[in-house]
């Protein structure tokens, strides 16, 4: 039965050197079949030197230098390979001390423990999570959900603790226990690695929308600049032809008095927005371009014309407050009074955005104004994404029908 045990517990130790060896060696050179058979000698010369030696160098040796020649299937440099052989075994030692220690301090008398059950659980749930700590993007690890981690943590040492009542002794109900309990925490990592590679797709498709609606604002603004212009070449055309024909009548007083009309209807369409800054500017002028001459407006943008966010960010933090500023107020009824302010200011290294609006005092969880259902909040993550990007921080605060957004970032 002991045998039994040892062989059992090492096919799941082996089981974490694979895993461990697909962390560390990403390329691999050689097929699935020939790594399959190589792993599997791998066990038996393990389990063989150990059995028939009880040598300590001897099973030492069956363990590293197998080991070190299945890694010759992957596309590795030697210095680079040596040194991440080393970082393995430097964490399965570091994990047979902990389950030493954890043994030695608690007094456990237990197969689970003394065969290597739990040493092979806990190679396991590191293997796991040195993966995702190496190849996961740092900006979705920083959102990857903290139960994530809990349970890395906790489902080892629940099964650990499980396994310490149940499989005392060297027999068949305690092998059947330690083999089901390995079997079901492999499980649990696979469904978790599941999980989050979907949220990682999530993450990913939050950019995408973000940068989608970025080009698309920037796009729309081009399309209206150009717009503009073809108008207004079009009526300075018809102006000049008129002007023309007063002065060749010599109807100069009457020309005089066109031209004043010709400037009053071009400063009609004065921006409202003149911080310098050509990015800023364009795009509120261009969403601020719908508003109702009976919405109260206030603005205070005092910003310097470069600053050193990228475009990009800025397009996205602003397009998208925008955005969720309009919708609201255009859901509003229209006899209800209307009230908008929008401040941003740079100042000392550090961009301040307030976006203050009037409400039907319905909110959403998410705090997105967005009829679009199926992108519905994705905006304000976006938004908060960059903020978090530079460091800073974003709030939104519901006083009775005002909602406003505010948030500070810092300049690289």
């Amino acid at each position: 039965m002991q045998t039994l045990f040892y062989l059992f517990s090492n096919l799941f130790h082996i089981y974490g050197m694979y895993m461990f060896a697909n962390v560390f060696f990403q390329e691999r050179s050689r097929g699935r079949k020939l790594e399959a058979a190589l792993y599997t000698a791998y066990f038996a010369i393990n389990s063989g030197a150990y059995l028939l030696f009880h040598n300590w160098a001897i099973t030492l040796a069956s363990n590293i230098l197998p080991f070190f020649a299945i890694t010759f299937l992957y596309k590795e440099g030697r210095i680079r390979r040596v040194l991440n052989v080393a970082a393995i075994y430097a964490i399965t030692m570091g994990c047979d001390v902990l389950v030493m220690t954890l043994q030695n301090m608690m007094h456990i008398e237990s197969a689970v423990f003394s065969e290597g059950f739990a040493t092979s659980l806990v190679i396991i749930a590191a293997a796991d999570l040195s993966n995702k700590c190496l190849h996961m993007k740092k900006d979705i690890l920083g959102k990857t959900p903290a139960m994530y981690y809990v349970t890395l943590l906790f489902v080892p040492l629940g099964s650990i603790f499980i396994a310490y009542f149940a499989a005392k002794g060297l027999n068949a109900v305690s092998l059947i226990t330690a083999v089901i309990l390995l079997l079901i925490n492999i499980d649990i990592f696979y469904l978790y690695d599941n999980v989050i590679d979907l949220f990682s797709e999530r993450c990913e498709r939050e950019v995408m929308e973000s940068q989608n609606k970025a080009i698309q604002n920037q796009l729309e603004v081009v399309q209206q600049s150009q717009l503009r212009i073809r108008c207004l070449k079009h009526d300075m055309d018809n102006h000049f032809l008129r002007l023309k024909d007063l002065i060749e009548k010599e109807k100069y007083a009457e020309a005089l008095e066109y031209l004043e009309t010709v400037k009053s209807s071009t400063a009609a369409d004065k921006k409202l927005i003149d911080s310098g800054n050509d990015l800023i500017d364009s795009m509120l002028n261009y969403k601020l371009a719908r508003l109702h001459d009976n919405i109260e407006q206030k603005y205070d943008i005092v910003v310097p014309k470069d600053l050193s966010f990228t475009e990009f960010d800025l397009n996205v933090i602003i397009g998208n407050l925008a955005d969720n500023v309009l919708e609201a107020l255009e859901q509003l009824p229209a006899d209800e009074p209307k009230k908008l302010e929008i401040s941003i200011r740079y100042k000392q290294g550090y961009l301040k955005v307030y976006f203050g609006n009037t409400f039907d005092g319905i909110m959403p969880e998410d705090g997105s104004r967005k009829r679009d259902h199926e992108n519905h909040g994705l905006g304000l993550k976006s938004v908060e994404r960059i903020v978090h990007k530079y460091g800073g921080d974003m709030r939104a605060k519901v006083s009775d029908n005002w909602y406003e957004i505010s948030l500070i970032m810092y300049a690289a």
